[in-house]
């Protein structure tokens, strides 16, 4: 018969059921013990990591996004019924190709251009070097023609169309430094 520990349960039951309670807490402990050894370097490596974060979003570019919403509407065909002219499953597919084409000719170069010559952006510096002052000198040496095909880049590289799905509505995005130049390049896209 098994000797009787405490309270009359058997040593046995007793000491098989402390040894897994102390499993059980000695895991826990020994994480406690690990961080509470070294919780000045995890506080300086947490200390560290958040002054860093907070030197990067103290030293980055403000961006700005002006969005502009434009229905995108093809005329109504004018169109004779008579039966047979027209196959059934094609008007789907037709809306398809005509959608994609309008928002490709929103992120088209020749638009882009339209808007540089708009808005004389091949002439504005600032906009030229991202409104960083130690890139315009650089700037007024170029010609142009080349200040125009940055310029059209820049316009063309920060705009994004977005279409709504199941609408005919499209957002275009124009992303830059500045908010008013944000509005006015997606007000000379639409």
């Amino acid at each position: 018969m098994p000797a009787l520990g405490h309270a009359g349960v058997p040593i046995a039951y007793t000491a098989a059921a402390m040894s897994e309670a102390d499993t059980q807490e000695s895991v826990l402990r020994h994480y406690w013990r690990i961080f509470y050894k070294r919780r000045y370097a995890i506080m300086a490596i947490t200390a560290a990591c958040v002054g860093l974060a907070l030197l990067m979003a103290m030293l980055t570019q403000r961006e700005y996004t002006a969005t502009v919403t434009i229905q995108v509407d093809r005329e109504a065909p004018k169109v004779i019924s008579v039966g047979g002219v027209e196959a059934e499953g094609s008007s789907n597919s037709w809306n398809n190709e005509f959608y994609q084409t309008q928002y490709s000719l929103l992120k088209s170069r020749s638009l882009s251009e339209a808007v540089v010559r708009d808005l004389r952006l091949a002439d504005n510096y600032e906009f030229l070097s991202g409104y960083r002052p130690n890139d315009v000198t650089d700037l007024k040496a170029l010609s142009r023609t080349r200040r125009f095909q940055i310029a059209t880049g820049i316009v063309n590289g920060n705009t994004l169309v977005a279409p709504i799905r199941m609408s005919s509505i499209v957002d275009v995005r124009f992303v830059s430094p500045n908010p008013s130049m944000a509005a006015a390049v997606t007000n000379s896209i639409a």
